[in-house]
């Protein structure tokens, strides 16, 4: 397998990759983080994400749910880990 690899390429949007793909994460128009493009070295003019699925967790502790869906939990941050990860960070609201 190839290296992989991330790249800051704005404000919160930032492209993971390595030789066969490249996906690029960003803020969608709810504030919450989804998949821009996912690009495929062997099939580099088809776009195969899909933007209005937000890469947002959900959770469930003791019997109740959270998620930014849900409004009882919010998108806080991105980190580059090392160049290679990209760490998507989330926390519960206040009122939880």
């Amino acid at each position: 397998m190839t290296e992989g690899f991330v790249l800051k390429k704005e404000v919160d949007c930032y492209m993971i990759g390595n030789q066969a793909f490249h996906l690029t994460v960003g803020l969608n128009q709810s504030g919450l983080p989804s998949i821009q493009s996912l690009i495929l070295s062997s099939q580099p003019y088809i776009n195969w994400s899909h933007q209005y699925y937000p890469l947002a967790p959900i959770l469930t502790v003791q019997q109740v749910d959270y998620s930014p869906q849900l409004g009882n939990m919010h998108f806080l941050r991105f980190e580059i880990v090392e160049a290679k990860e990209l760490d998507i960070t989330y926390a519960l609201s206040n009122a939880d």
